[in-house]
Order: structure tokens, then C-alpha cells, then sequence
């Protein structure tokens, strides 16, 4: 990974070494990997980007700033579809930044949304600390006391969200603990879905 390019106003756009381009905010801590030009996700991009076709069909659900969206959509460019789902208002700014730094903004074939994805449809609470974005979850960690914020939001389901009898290839979840609630909105997704292949990252702490 390369360092940054731009930085001000607690933003920096950072280059990765495979040319993509990353919004970060540099008050968050994990902002720091990138900052320092670390290798992000060493030991699961290389696989990931294995089962990445051109005509891919890729969920990216619990996006952050946006580095498996970015590269997801680099190896698609204008084939498949990719859905990127951030519930943070703040960090979803940071991944439009980051859609916008890679000309994928306004690519018909790449959806952003703000929302809580989980089981059910309806209002969700996410808990975050803000110099620690990454670490957002719906499961209330008591210990980190009065330093927490705390935002309501839409929740949608992956099985209500996407368009009907649509199969998907890859999916990426990192929602801090919500994974298997993911799991559970999208079984229809999933068992049309022949060869689809699921990357999940969780703390067994925050598990729901």
C-alpha cells in the first residue's frame, strides 16, 4: 500500500498498492493501517479477490470506508453488480467519498445504502465510538461507557432488499457481532445461490 495522497480537514485519500482509492478519517483508529500504508487484509483480500469475475454479483455488508468495495469494483468495472451497505451516517459519507475517488459514484451497476442490515425489517440502534468507526455494532457494549454514541436507524434484509430470483457470488460481512443475523435475512439469497461464497469477520465478544 502506498500513503496518502490527500490529507486535511480529518480526511485523507489514500492509494492502495493494486491503484485503488480509500477515504479515510484520520480521528479513527482504524484509519491508521492505511495511513501507514499496511498491507489491509492481508491474509483474506488475496483469496477474496479469487472469486471476483468480471460478472460477479458481490455484497459488501458492513462496508467502512470501503476497501472491498473498492476492490470489488475495480475487478468488475462496468459487468456484475455490487451492493455496499455501511450504517454509520459518517462512515457512509466516507464510502461515497471513496465511490467517488474511484469514478464509481454514478457506475449503474454499483448501489451504496445506509442502512442496518439484519433480520427483519424496521429500527435498529447502533453503537459506535467515534474514534473507533470500524468498531460500530448493534450489541451494547457496556464497557465502553459514556465515550459510546448511539444512532437509531432503518434496518433492511438482504432477501427483501434485492431484486427477485437474483443469485449472488460473493459476500463479504463484517458487522461486529450482527453476522449471523445477516445470515438469517438472507437464506432465500442464499439458497438460490448455487455458487456463492461468504467471507465473514466477527468478535466473538459482540456476537448477537
Amino acid at each position: 500500500m502506498k500513503g496518502p495522497i490527500y490529507a486535511g480537514a480529518d480526511r485523507a485519500l489514500v492509494r492502495l498498492a493494486s491503484g485503488e482509492l480509500i477515504c479515510v478519517d484520520t480521528n479513527s483508529l482504524d484509519a491508521i493501517d492505511y495511513l501507514l500504508g499496511w498491507d489491509m487484509e492481508a491474509d483474506v483480500l488475496p483469496l477474496f479477490r479469487s472469486f471476483l469475475k468480471p460478472n460477479s454479483v458481490v455484497l459488501d455488508i458492513g462496508a467502512n470506508f470501503g476497501l472491498y468495495t473498492a476492490i470489488s469494483a475495480s475487478r468488475m468495472r462496468d459487468h456484475g453488480l455490487l451492493y455496499s451497505f455501511e450504517a454509520n451516517p459518517h462512515t457512509f459519507e466516507l464510502l461515497k467519498r471513496t465511490l467517488y475517488a474511484n469514478r464509481l459514484a454514478h457506475r449503474p451497476n454499483v448501489t451504496a445504502v445506509n442502512a442496518l442490515v439484519g433480520e427483519s425489517t424496521g429500527r435498529g440502534t447502533l453503537h459506535y465510538l467515534p474514534e473507533f468507526l470500524g468498531g460500530a455494532t448493534m450489541t451494547d457494549i457496556g464497557q465502553w461507557g459514556e465515550a459510546k454514541r448511539s444512532i437509531e436507524l432503518d434496518m433492511i434484509t438482504i432477501d427483501e432488499f434485492l431484486p427477485a430470483g437474483l443469485a449472488v457470488d460473493l459476500v463479504k460481512i463484517d458487522v461486529e457481532g450482527h453476522e449471523p443475523l445477516v445470515i438469517r435475512g438472507m437464506q432465500k439469497a442464499i439458497r438460490r445461490s448455487p455458487n456463492i461464497r461468504i467471507f465473514i469477520e466477527f468478535v466473538e465478544a459482540f456476537l448477537s
